[in-house]
């Protein structure tokens, strides 16, 4: 049987080091088609009509997964307007509990847009003296209720860790002089040093939010002049701080500046211009959807971190690892041929085939090492895109988890530290524009007692799935299966909370043959986190 393989590098040359081999074995009934492997660190899917198939391809850990790769894009007005209850100035109890599941998740503040405009003065001290600051277009000036005091007592009493992103741009719709910008960053660098509790240790500084495109429009060369006085008074007033620079996730700016330009120029642009200051990156991926009148499978969006990993690369040779933060993320809720009018389509943001896009996404950017985290777009519970959770003004709880939230928490649930390469092999049964259905990581605690299988089966019909583990060779499992699926891949909590929620299916001892062979059956439409107790 013959296989086509689908790169995830779109074209890119495959580095000798990336190249993950897999060998031809027989599998069940059927057999493994021939392959080989050569992705972006090992998140490689093949299209095959065999059965669909995870292969773990490493004796050795590909990758540590740490708590902060789950986190947060905070949106602090959104949070404002809905999680935060300024008569008892108090946090929404639920969301609070249902975060809690997270322990170590990063929160960034404040946010995308809004950090661009945003006034860390006049969002500390005392409510009554805080300055009404326009800071979004669909909403007038207003108070920072929620300000940067109370957004650190929230990321201590949910068990996070506190990421910020610098101003870099001024007040809305005017830009400030970058020397005013740099001491503003200085003094409020001082202020949180200044303090004793543990959430004012910010994990990284992020330096601005998409101001190469939008209503910015800023040349890589904007970018580094005003990143790098900002950052270094910063580090002036905190010499431990780490930064975070923004790269392009796609080709921005060739329409507006310079024609002929690319995301890979623009990057490698910055990643060279901020060599001595940052070797970590901020990428943003919005994913199966249309982005600038391009449909974007998650196989799309992976190359692009690829890409970009590869452009840090070229800056910071024989210097050391790169690392990608992907700083929101979320399912883009419009396809191609479709109305870009958002609003009829914002419950596709946070529906079943939402939450399956995001799974997929997280699953295979746990296969790139250089990934050390991602943020979910948006924490809000917002009649609006991207709402984590949903508000309920007749039935308690108030509060519920939308779908996307959900599907977060049951890869949580199922992580393990120690991530194996994994290649996985699919049809396409359900049509999705990124041509496969199934996708799968496969991880286990530094003890290899517990192994775990994390997967998302976009097909209209449940699948059995054959798995490879070669350390599990005559072992015997006990099975947990923890699922978040549903027939109709439109299904969302907006209305009842209790339509989409995760469930436990009956245990189940999986036997691996000589060859660590064992078959896995998932739902249909589903986002599954096995967890393998080895007997």
């Amino acid at each position: 049987m013959v296989s086509t393989e689908v790169s995830l590098r779109d074209g890119m040359k495959p580095r000798l080091s990336r190249i993950v081999a897999a060998v031809c074995v027989p599998l069940l009934a059927g057999a493994w088609p021939t392959f080989s492997g050569a992705a972006c660190t090992g998140s490689e899917q093949v299209r095959t009509a065999a059965l669909p198939a995870a292969l773990v391809t490493s004796a050795a850990p590909l990758r540590t997964l740490e708590p902060h790769y789950f986190g947060f894009n905070f949106t602090w007005v959104e949070f404002q307007e809905s999680l935060w209850d300024e008569k008892r100035r108090r946090f929404d109890e639920h969301a609070v509990k249902w975060l809690q599941a997270f322990p170590g998740a990063v929160y960034r503040y404040p946010g995308g847009t809004e950090s661009n405009h945003f006034d860390w003065k006049a969002a500390v001290g005392s409510r009554e003296l805080r300055e009404p600051r326009k800071i979004v277009k669909w909403k007038g000036p207003l108070v920072a209720t929620f300000g940067f005091d109370e957004y650190l007592a929230f990321v201590t009493e949910v068990g996070g860790q506190s990421w910020y992103v610098a101003n870099l741009f001024g007040d809305y719709d005017k830009e400030t002089d970058p020397k005013k910008l740099a001491d503003d960053a200085y003094e409020l660098a001082a202020y949180l040093k200044a303090r004793p509790d543990a959430s004012a240790a910010v994990l990284r500084w992020e330096l601005g939010n998409e101001l190469d495109r939008g209503e910015y429009l800023w040349p890589a060369k904007k970018y580094l002049d005003v990143s790098k006085r900002v950052a270094e008074a910063i580090r002036s007033a905190d010499p431990q701080a780490r930064f975070v620079a923004i790269m392009e996730d796609y080709d921005a700016h060739w329409r507006w500046h310079s024609p002929g330009a690319t995301a890979e120029k623009y990057n490698r642009q910055v990643a060279a211009g901020l060599s001595s200051l940052a070797t970590e990156y901020a990428q943003h991926s919005y994913y199966d959807g249309v982005n600038v009148e391009v449909p974007y499978a998650v196989s799309r969006r992976i190359a692009q971190i690829c890409k970009s990993i590869d452009a840090a690369e070229s800056a910071h040779a024989g210097a050391g690892p790169v690392g990608i933060w992907v700083t929101e993320h979320a399912r883009q809720p419009v396809k191609p041929g479709e109305s870009p009018n958002w609003k009829p389509n914002w419950p596709r943001s946070a529906d079943l085939e939402a939450a399956l896009g995001v799974a997929d996404f997280m699953i295979a950017a746990s296969q790139i090492p250089e990934v050390m985290g991602l943020f979910m777009h948006a924490l809000h519970g917002l009649d609006a895109p991207w709402p984590m959770f949903h508000k309920n003004r007749t039935a308690l709880p108030r509060t519920h988890p939308s779908a996307v939230f959900w599907a977060l928490h049951v890869l949580r649930e199922g992580m393990e530290a120690d991530v194996f390469a994994t290649t996985s092999h699919s049809g396409n049964t359900g049509g999705y524009m990124g041509g496969y259905d199934f996708r799968a990581s496969v991880m286990a605690n530094p003890d290899r007692t517990r192994w775990a299988v994390w997967s998302v089966n976009r097909a209209p019909k449940a699948q059995t799935i054959a798995l490879r583990i070669p350390a599990l060779a005559g072992k015997s499992a006990k099975a947990s299966l923890r699922v978040l699926a549903d027939d109709n891949l439109n299904a969302n909590n907006y209305a009842d909370g209790n339509r989409l929620r995760p469930r436990d299916l009956p245990e189940q001892v999986l036997v691996f043959d000589k060859a660590g062979r064992a078959a896995l059956a998932l739902p249909a439409q589903s986002v599954a986190a096995a967890r393998l107790d080895v007997l």
